[in-house]
């Protein structure tokens, strides 16, 4: 029950989406005694990240690319964890890194994002929902280094998100980053406001083909 806690903090859902993600639950309580089941709770465990156990499960039919509840599969699980050698030890054993897992890999860090992109993840592959990019959330959190390795793998610069509430027009990433640099400007952080602005000079860049004053 904890898991489908997390989930709905994370993503809102209707009362029948709801009552499908409960169905979901407890279909996956008879999963968890199968090997992709044991691979699934191994990563997603918190503590030592120990690929040796990984690689045990995998010698006994586990999938690298295993799935388990809410569709979150070993490899998305060791990004949210942290779990850097997990993650290394999934995909060198041929696991899908899919578009989720890079998305989520663009919020939480750069060892796992570069990864990724080394074992083929498509670095502009978006959510149908909102087509929201790996680009467009490493802008959002103002990770340069992270910008800088998904357009330097091909990243579209220009990607639209589609309409919402807060985005009737869609966003690019850019103006994302422009956002978080005008809420900062209320805040004593010159040191994060220089690598913001770098970040946005390096989209447009890009996407232009011209250097924005830093």
């Amino acid at each position: 029950m904890w898991r489908l806690l997390v989930l709905l903090l994370l993503h809102p859902v209707s009362a029948t989406e709801l009552a499908s993600l409960k169905e979901d639950e407890d279909a996956y309580a008879g999963e968890a005694s199968t090997v992709d089941g044991q691979l699934i709770s191994l990563v997603q465990a918190k503590g030592a990240d120990d690929p040796s156990l990984v690689s045990e499960l995998l010698s006994k039919g586990a999938s690298p690319s295993a799935s388990g509840l809410y569709n979150y599969t070993a490899i998305m699980w060791a990004v949210v964890r942290h779990k850097v050698a997990t993650l290394q030890a999934l995909l060198d054993a041929g696991g899908d890194p899919g578009r989720d897992a890079l998305f989520l890999a663009a919020w939480e860090g750069e060892p796992m994002v570069r990864l990724l992109i080394d074992h083929g993840a498509d670095v502009s592959a978006c959510a149908e929902h909102d087509e929201w990019t790996p680009l467009h959330k490493a802008a959002e959190k103002g990770s340069l280094p992270v910008v800088a390795m998904l357009l330097e793998a091909g990243a579209d610069p220009h990607a639209r998100t589609l309409p919402d509430k807060t985005f009737e027009d869609g966003i690019v990433p850019v103006d994302l980053a422009r956002r978080k640099l005008k809420r900062l400007g209320k805040k004593k952080a010159p040191g994060e406001a220089a690598e913001l602005r770098k970040l946005i000079a390096l989209l447009v860049q890009h996407s232009q083909g011209e250097k924005e004053e830093l």
